[in-house]
C-alpha cells in the first residue's frame, strides 16, 4: 500500500498537498511556471504565502501532472456522522437523477470549440467545390447582404422622417 502524502478535505488542504508534493520533488516556482506553461509568478500566487490566486481546473490538472500525484476519494466516516441529520431532512424532489444532462454553462463554454471545428471542416469541404460554384455562392451572399443593408437604411430613413 502506498503511504499518502496528505489528506485533502477542502481547498486549503489541497493547496497544502500541492506544496508538499512540490517540496518533495525539490521544484522551484519558476520551474513550475515554465513546465506548466503558466504566466510568470503563477505558482507563487497559488501556492505561496500570499495566496493571491486560487486553484482553478487547469492549475489543478497541471500540478497533478507536474508533481506526479493523484487524488483518491474515500468516505470520511466522521464527517458522514455529522452530515447524517442534514441529509435526512433534505428535500429529495430537487435531486437530479438523470446524470446525462449537460449544463447550459458547459454548453456555452464548448460552443467556440465546436464552431471552430465546424468552420475548419467547412473550409476543407469548400476546397472540393468548383471555382465557378464558389463564385456563384459568394455573389448570392453579397446580394443578400446588400438587400439587408438597403432595407436597414430604408427603415432608418423612415424612422428619422417620423421623428422617432
Amino acid at each position: 500500500m502506498i503511504e499518502p502524502l496528505a489528506t485533502v478535505t477542502g481547498h486549503e488542504s489541497m493547496v497544502e498537498a500541492f506544496r508538499i508534493a512540490k517540496e518533495m520533488r525539490n521544484l522551484s516556482n519558476e520551474f513550475c511556471d515554465e513546465a506548466g506553461d503558466f504566466a510568470g509568478g503563477q505558482t507563487d500566487k497559488v501556492l505561496g504565502p500570499t495566496r493571491s490566486k486560487n486553484l482553478g481546473p487547469i492549475t489543478i490538472d497541471e500540478f497533478c501532472k507536474m508533481f506526479a500525484v493523484k487524488f483518491i476519494m474515500v468516505r470520511d466516516i466522521e464527517s458522514e456522522a455529522c452530515m447524517k441529520d442534514v441529509w435526512e431532512g433534505r428535500q429529495t424532489s430537487h435531486v437530479r437523477r438523470n446524470a446525462h444532462r449537460i449544463s447550459k454553462q458547459l454548453i456555452d463554454r464548448a460552443k467556440p470549440f465546436i464552431y471552430r471545428e465546424v468552420a475548419e471542416r467547412l473550409t476543407v469541404a469548400r476546397k472540393d467545390i468548383p471555382r465557378a460554384v464558389r463564385t456563384k455562392i459568394a455573389r448570392r451572399a453579397a446580394v443578400i447582404r446588400w438587400r439587408k443593408r438597403r432595407a436597414a437604411e430604408k427603415l432608418a430613413r423612415m424612422m428619422e422622417g417620423q421623428g422617432v
